[in-house]
């Protein structure tokens, strides 16, 4: 099972006074503003390599969701999203 953890070149900006995080790629000059998941997510890979599942974990101890609302899938197309953009990338997991 994969891992992800933080691209290299990734620098991460809070701007509290907006209520936003902005994450910069360095390799392709791009910036985007996160939202509330994807900004955990990338909080949770930038300590240290996690999984999917270990992902959908936390999320779910986090975010209060609706029932019906698929946490995990959101989780996932989360990922594969930052992904997308650079930001997050798959790595064997540590023990």
């Amino acid at each position: 099972m994969d891992a992800w953890r933080l691209a290299a070149g990734i620098v991460k900006k809070s701007c509290p006074a907006e209520g936003e995080v902005v994450v910069y790629v360095g390799f392709t000059g791009t910036a985007h503003i996160l939202a509330d998941l994807g900004d955990f997510l990338v909080e949770e890979c930038q300590q240290r390599p996690q999984t999917i599942y270990a992902l959908a974990e936390k999320a779910a101890t986090r975010f209060e969701a609706d029932d019906g609302i698929d946490l995990g899938g959101a989780v996932q197309n989360t990922v594969r999203q930052l992904h997308d953009l650079g930001i997050l990338t798959p790595c064997m997991p540590t023990p």
